[in-house]
C-alpha cells in the first residue's frame, strides 16, 4: 500500500497539444489511478498522476528518464477470454432461417390454393379423403391463410420500423448506419405493401370459398320435395332423399336401402320418388344396411322416419275419345265417367270443343260429336263439384284424309335432262297405303308404249319431247291412288367412250375374265373417257337382258351360277350422249366349299354343341375328311361331319372345320360359339312353412344357381343373417316374408320371396 501511494505522488507533466487550459480549482482532486492486469503475476502499473499547468505557464521539462515502476506484492490470477462469435455467421444462420420458413409458408399457400381450387359442389376431396367435415375443413384452410397473411405483414412491418429506427438514431456524420437503415426501411415497406395488395386479392377469392354454415338450418338425414311433406293434396309425388345420413365411410358401406312408404309400396334405392293416390297419414320408415369394411359384418343400420300426410283429394277430370284419330268426317264419343272427386259431388260437366275456351258447347257426362274438317282439335272438358272446385282435362283428337293409297315415283339418278334412246329406271318402293299391302302397280309413260305392270320400270323414250308419266297403284282393299310426273325429253348430242377395267384384272388385251362360283368382281369405269370430260352417269347390265342392274362408276357383283356372262358398261355424258363396252366373265365350277352349322351357337357353362358341316360341298371331287378345332384350347381331331363337342370355359369361341377332298383340296369355314357362366338365381326352401308361435326353423337356398359369393336374410321380423343356411325363431304370430338375397363377386344380385305363417296355439 506504501509503494501504490508513494506512486501517485510521482506525477509526470503533461504535454501542451494546443487546447487552451482550463482554470483548476484550488484544490485538484486526485486522478484514479488505472491498473492492468500483469501476465507474469507482477503487481500492476501505477498510472502517472497528471496536472494541469495554467495557460499562460510554460510546461516543464520532460525528465530524462521515468521512474521505473515497482513489483506489486500479490500476484493477480490470469484472465481466460472466450471467443467472441462471428457476427457475419450469425446473419447467415438467421437468414437461413428466414428463408427456409418463408419457403414452407408460400408452399402451404400454393398448396392451400391447389386444395381450394380442387373443392366443387360443396365437396372438397381432400376433406373427403381426410375424413373431415367440408365446411370446417374449407373454413379452417381459409382461416389459417389469413393467419400467414397476418404473420408476414407483421413481420415486415416490424423490419421496416426497426430501419426506421436505425436511422433515426445513427450521428449525424454516420452515413454508413443510416444507408443500411433506409435500405432495410425501403425494401421491407415495398414488401409489406405488396403481401398487403396480394391480401387484398386473396381476401376476395377466399370469401368467395367460404362455407356458409347456419346451425339452425342443417339438412336432415331425408330431404323431402316438396320441403315440407305435410297438408298435401293427392294424387302428389313426393321425393325422398336419403344422401345426408352420416355414415363412417372408413369404417363401413352401405348395402341397401329399404324404404317403406307407409302404403304398402316399398324402394330400395338412396333417391326414391313416389306417389300417393289418397289421403291419409303415412309414415315413412327407411332401414340402411351397412357392411363393416374390416369384418365383412352386415349390420342394421339406423332406422329414420318421416311424416308424410294427405289432408285433400283432389277434384280429377278425366275423359275418353272413341275414336281419337281417323278419316273425315269423324264422329267421336266422349265419357267423362272416369272423371271423380273424393270430397263431394261432381255437379257440371262442361265441353269446349272448338278451342275457343269458353265450356259452353256441350253438357253432360258423356256425348257424341261429329268433326267435318281434316285437322287436329283439342277437346276439353271442365268438371265442377258440389263445393265449387274444378278441374280441367284435354285431349287431341286428330282427323286425317280419306285412306287412299298414295302414290310416289322415283327416278334412279334423275338427271337434269332425259335424253332419247336413253334407258332410265322408275320405281314406285315410296308407295304405300293407310288400307294395307299395295297389290298392283301401272306405269304410263305418256309416249303411246305399252301399260307396264311391274313394281319397277325400265324405259326409253324413242322420240323427244315433253311426257307425262302417271303411276297408279291399288292396295288390298281394292282403294287406288295415282300420281303425275312430267319429262322433257332431248337429243344426244356427242358420244364418250366407255372402257371397263375389273378386280381381279383381266390378263392384258383379254376381254375374258374366268373365276369359280361365288365369283365376286368388281368393275370400275373411271377410265371411261368423253372429250368435254363430262361423263354423269354409268350404268351396268350383268346378264345381257338390257335392262340395268348396276349404277356408279365402280361396282361390285358376285356371279353365282356357272356360266359365260356378258357384261355391259353405259355411260352418258352431261349433253346425255352415251356409249357402251362389253367383255365377258366366265363363272367355272364352284369347286371345294366349306360350310358348317351349330345346334346352339350360345348357352350357359358346360354346354353339349353339336356341329354339322355335311353341307359342305364339292362338285369335281369327294370329300374324305373333316378336321375340327373348336376354338377353345383343345386340340384339333380329325373326324365325321357331324360331331358333339362340350365347352366347359366361359367366353367366345371360333369353331372352325377344314374339310379336306380326295386330291388333298381343302376349305374352311368357321363359326363363333359364346359360352356364359351360369346366371346367378336365387332360390331357397324352408322347413317349415306355417307354425304355431314360437315357431323354428331352418332355410336351405341349395336351389339357387350361379357363382353365389354372398347370402343376405331378411325374415321380416327385423332379423337378417348373412349365414348359408340360417336357422330362426319366430316368436310372434303373424305372416312374414322371407326374402333371400344372393351376388356373385361382380355383385350380379337374385332375390327370392317365401311366406312363413305363425299362429298362436
Amino acid at each position: 500500500m506504501e509503494e501504490n501511494n508513494k506512486n501517485t505522488n510521482d506525477v509526470q507533466p503533461v504535454q501542451d497539444f494546443g487546447m487552451e487550459a482550463k482554470p483548476r480549482p484550488a484544490e485538484e482532486p486526485k486522478i484514479k489511478k488505472y491498473t492492468e492486469p500483469n501476465p507474469a503475476g507482477e503487481a500492476p502499473q501505477a498510472a502517472p498522476e497528471v496536472s494541469k499547468a495554467p495557460a499562460n505557464v510554460a510546461p516543464a521539462a520532460q525528465p530524462a528518464a521515468q521512474t521505473a515502476p515497482k513489483q506489486a506484492t500479490s500476484k493477480l490470477k490470469a484472465i481466460k477470454r472466450k471467443p467472441m462469435p462471428n457476427p457475419a455467421a450469425r446473419k447467415k444462420a438467421v437468414l437461413g432461417c428466414l428463408g427456409a420458413f418463408g419457403g414452407f409458408l408460400i408452399i402451404f399457400l400454393i398448396l392451400s390454393f391447389v386444395f381450394l381450387s380442387q373443392t366443387s359442389d360443396g365437396v372438397s376431396p381432400i376433406a373427403t379423403l381426410l375424413g373431415l367435415n367440408h365446411a370446417a375443413f374449407v373454413n379452417g384452410l381459409i382461416t389459417f391463410i389469413h393467419l400467414i397473411f397476418i404473420l408476414l405483414s407483421l413481420t415486415f412491418f416490424v423490419f421496416t420500423m426497426i430501419g426506421l429506427f436505425r436511422v433515426s438514431m445513427a450521428k449525424k456524420d454516420d452515413k454508413e448506419t443510416k444507408k443500411q437503415g433506409m435500405k432495410m426501411s425501403l425494401i421491407s415497406g415495398l414488401i409489406l405493401i405488396f403481401v398487403i395488395i396480394a391480401w387484398g386479392f386473396v381476401y376476395i377469392y377466399l370469401d368467395a370459398k367460404r362455407v356458409v354454415v347456419d346451425p339452425e338450418n342443417i339438412a336432415p338425414p331425408i330431404v323431402t320435395e316438396p320441403e315440407e311433406p305435410l297438408n298435401l293434396s293427392a294424387p302428389v309425388e313426393v321425393r325422398f332423399d336419403a344422401s345426408n345420413i352420416e355414415v363412417d365411410h372408413k369404417k363401413y358401406q352401405i348395402v341397401s336401402h329399404e324404404w317403406d312408404f307407409g302404403d304398402g309400396a316399398e324402394g330400395t334405392s338412396q333417391i326414391v320418388s313416389h306417389i300417393y293416390e289418397e289421403k291419409g297419414v303415412y309414415d315413412v320408415k327407411l332401414i340402411v344396411t351397412t357392411r363393416e369394411k374390416e369384418t365383412g359384418n352386415v349390420i342394421v343400420g339406423g332406422e329414420f322416419h318421416l311424416t308424410v300426410s294427405v289432408t285433400n283429394q283432389a277434384l280429377r277430370a278425366s275423359f275418353t275419345a272413341d275414336p281419337e284419330s281417323g278419316p273425315a268426317p269423324l264422329e267421336v264419343k266422349f265419357d267423362a265417367s272416369e272423371s271423380s272427386d273424393p270430397d263431394g259431388y261432381l255437379k257440371e260437366y262442361e265441353w269446349d270443343l272448338d278451342e275457343d275456351g269458353v265450356f259452353d258447347d256441350a253438357e253432360g257426362e258423356t256425348l257424341s260429336h261429329e268433326f267435318e274438317k281434316i285437322g287436329k282439335y283439342t277437346v276439353a272438358l271442365r268438371v265442377t263439384s258440389t263445393t265449387g272446385e274444378f278441374d280441367v282435362t284435354e285431349k287431341q283428337i286428330v282427323v286425317e284424309e280419306e285412306s287412299i293409297p298414295e302414290a310416289v315415283i322415283t327416278i334412279t339418278d334423275e338427271p337434269e335432262r332425259f335424253l332419247v334412246a336413253e334407258n332410265y329406271i322408275f320405281k314406285s318402293d315410296d308407295s304405300s297405303s293407310p288400307n294395307g299391302k299395295i297389290e298392283k302397280y301401272e306405269w304410263d309413260f305418256g309416249d303411246g308404249t305399252r301399260t307396264i305392270t311391274t313394281k319397277t320400270a325400265s324405259h326409253s323414250f324413242k322420240n323427244s319431247g315433253s311426257f307425262e308419266i302417271t303411276l297408279t297403284v291399288t292396295d288390298e282393299t281394292g282403294e287406288e291412288g295415282t300420281i303425275s310426273k312430267t319429262v322433257t325429253v332431248g337429243q344426244i348430242q356427242s358420244i364418250p367412250q366407255a372402257i371397263i377395267s375389273t378386280n381381279p384384272a383381266r390378263q392384258d388385251g383379254s376381254l375374258i375374265l374366268e373365276g369359280s362360283v361365288p365369283f365376286t368382281v368388281l368393275f370400275d369405269g373411271s377410265a371411261s373417257t368423253d372429250n368435254d370430260d363430262n361423263i354423269v352417269d354409268y350404268e351396268w347390265d350383268y346378264d345381257n337382258d338390257g335392262i340395268s342392274d348396276g349404277f356408279g362408276r365402280k361396282v361390285s357383283h358376285t356371279f353365282n351360277e356357272k356360266g359365260s356372262h356378258t357384261v355391259t358398261l353405259t355411260v352418258t355424258d352431261s349433253d346425255e350422249n352415251s356409249s357402251s363396252e362389253n367383255m365377258i366373265v366366265n363363272v367355272l365350277s364352284q369347286g371345294l366349299v366349306a360350310n358348317v352349322t351349330a345346334s346352339d351357337v350360345e348357352g350357359n357353362v358346360p354346354l353339349l354343341v353339336t356341329f354339322d358341316a355335311s353341307g359342305s360341298t364339292y362338285q369335281d371331287g369327294d370329300i374324305t375328311a373333316y378336321e375340327w378345332n373348336f376354338g377353345d384350347g383343345s386340340k384339333p381331331k380329325l373326324g365325321d361331319s357331324k360331331i358333339t363337342h362340350k365347352y366347359t370355359k366361359i367366353g367366345s369361341h371360333i369353331a372352325k372345320v377344314k374339310v379336306i377332298g380326295a386330291d388333298n383340296k381343302h376349305a374352311t369355314a368357321e363359326i363363333t360359339v359364346t359360352i356364359r357362366e351360369i346366371p346367378v338365381s336365387a332360390c331357397f326352401s324352408s322347413v317349415f312353412t306355417e307354425g304355431i308361435a314360437p315357431l323354428e326353423t331352418s332355410f336351405d337356398p341349395g336351389c339357387s344357381t350361379g357363382s353365389i359369393s354372398r347370402y343376405f336374410w331378411d325374415f321380416g321380423d327385423t332379423g337378417t343373417s348373412a349365414k348359408v343356411k340360417p336357422l330362426h325363431t319366430f316368436e310372434e304370430p303373424g305372416e312374414y316374408t322371407v326374402t333371400l338375397e344372393v351376388s356373385d363377386a361382380e355383385n350380379t344380385v337374385s332375390q327370392f320371396e317365401l311366406l312363413i305363417s305363425v299362429t298362436e296355439e
